[in-house]
């Protein structure tokens, strides 16, 4: 239950923080500022993955 909890907070969490970055550019450039946003995501989830699970192999 805590995991369903914690996994749909997350998923409104990116989306409106992706709503966000796009109200902030100009018209024409809120393609390239949620393309932005997404490369960030991805690569910071990319990151975090890696490091979690080698934290909890170690203990």
């Amino acid at each position: 239950m805590f995991s369903f909890l914690i996994r749909r907070i997350f998923a409104l969490e990116i989306y409106l923080m992706g709503v966000l970055a796009t109200k902030k550019v100009a018209r024409q450039m809120c393609g390239t500022a949620l393309g932005a946003y997404v490369a960030f995501v991805d690569l910071s989830l990319g990151m975090a993955g890696p490091f979690c699970i080698n934290k909890t192999d170690w203990m």
